[in-house]
C-alpha cells in the first residue's frame, strides 16, 4: 500500500515538474468594460456552462459554488474566496477526462481585430496532486496551461492577450488537464474578459519629389523634409503616435546642344522637330523624381 501512495505522489511530482507552475504575466494600458457574466460567481450558478455536475458534495466530476469549499470535502481547507475574501468561488474536484468543459461562456459583440484580456484566479483545494487547467477562446488554445499552486488557499493568477481578428464572438472554456482522479481539486474565481489596449507608436518612412507635398495621418500637407509626430486616442483612452520620417529627393535638370541637317528631325519636347527652338522633355529619373531635359535645337 505503502509503494502504491509512493507512485503515485512521484506522477504528481512529475505532472508537476512538467507543467507551468506559474501564470503568465500580462497586461494592458486601459481596458472596456466586463464581458464575463457573474465571473466572481458573486449570483450563484448562473451565467455560465459546464459538463461537470453542479453538487454541493464533492465527488469527481462535480462542481459548486461556495464561500467555504470545505463544506463540500471535509478534507478541504477552509480557503476564502479571491474577490473579497467572503464571497463566492467555484470548486471543483476535477475528474480525469481533459475533454469536458469545467466551465464555459459565450460573449457576443466581440469588436473585430481588437485585443482582449482573459484572466482568472486558482487555487488548490488538495495539494497531493495540483490540477492543470486549459484555457480556449473559440477552440483554439490561448497561453501555456496552468498549474495550479502545490500549496493549499494559495491564489494565483493565469491571463493571456486575445486578438479577435474577424470573430464577433468568443467562446471562452476552462478544461482539466490532469489524468489523476487522486487529488485534481481546484478553486476558481474572478473570470474576466475585456478589451484592452497599448499605447503605441508607429515608425513611418515617406519620401516625395522637391516641389510635391506629403499628407501626414493627422492631416497637415508637408513638403519640407525632418520628423513629423501626430498623436491619437483610441477609443479606450492609449496614445497612438505615428512619427513620419519625410525625405524629400531633388529633381534633376540637364539641357543639350543638338544640330541637324535641314530636311533632318530629331525628337524632343515629345515630338519629332525639324526647325530651330528650344524644346523641355520631363522624365523620370533613377529616384523616381522628374528628369527635365532642355533641348536646343539648330537647324544647319
Amino acid at each position: 500500500m505503502r509503494c502504491i501512495k509512493d507512485i503515485i505522489l512521484l506522477l504528481c511530482l512529475l505532472q508537476v515538474w512538467h507543467a507551468h507552475v506559474n501564470a503568465q504575466i500580462c497586461s494592458c494600458d486601459n481596458y472596456g468594460n466586463e464581458l464575463v457574466v457573474n465571473g466572481d460567481f458573486s449570483s450563484g450558478n448562473t451565467g455560465f456552462t459546464s459538463e461537470y455536475e453542479f453538487n454541493t458534495t464533492a465527488s469527481p466530476g462535480r462542481y459548486g459554488i461556495t464561500t467555504n469549499p470545505h463544506t463540500a470535502n471535509f478534507y478541504w481547507p477552509t480557503c476564502p474566496d479571491h474577490t473579497t475574501g467572503t464571497g463566492n468561488m467555484m470548486w471543483v474536484d476535477a475528474s480525469s477526462s481533459t475533454s469536458i468543459n469545467i466551465w464555459s461562456e459565450t460573449i457576443n459583440g466581440i469588436n473585430p481585430n481588437k485585443d482582449y484580456l482573459f484572466s482568472c484566479w486558482l487555487n488548490t483545494l488538495d495539494a497531493t496532486a495540483p490540477a492543470v487547467l486549459q484555457f480556449s477562446v473559440n477552440g483554439v488554445l490561448i497561453g501555456d496551461s496552468l498549474t495550479a499552486p502545490v500549496t493549499t488557499c494559495n491564489w494565483v493568477q493565469f491571463c493571456a492577450i486575445w486578438n479577435s481578428g474577424s470573430n464577433s464572438a468568443a467562446t471562452i472554456t476552462i478544461t482539466n488537464q490532469s489524468l489523476l482522479v487522486y487529488g485534481n481539486d481546484v478553486g476558481i474565481d474572478d473570470i474576466s474578459f475585456r478589451e484592452c489596449c497599448h499605447h503605441s507608436t508607429t515608425d513611418v518612412a515617406a519620401t516625395i519629389c522637391d516641389g510635391e507635398t506629403y499628407q501626414l495621418p493627422g492631416g497637415a500637407a508637408v513638403s519640407v523634409p525632418g520628423i513629423y509626430s501626430d498623436s491619437f486616442m483610441t477609443s479606450l483612452g492609449c496614445d497612438s503616435v505615428i512619427v513620419t520620417d519625410l525625405s524629400v529627393l531633388s529633381n534633376s535638370f540637364s539641357s543639350q546642344n543638338i544640330s541637324i541637317c535641314e530636311g533632318e528631325s530629331y525628337y524632343a519636347g515629345g515630338a519629332w522637330q525639324s526647325t530651330n527652338g528650344v524644346y523641355v522633355d520631363t522624365l523620370d529619373n533613377a529616384a523616381g523624381c522628374d528628369s527635365v531635359i532642355t533641348t536646343h535645337l539648330s537647324v544647319l
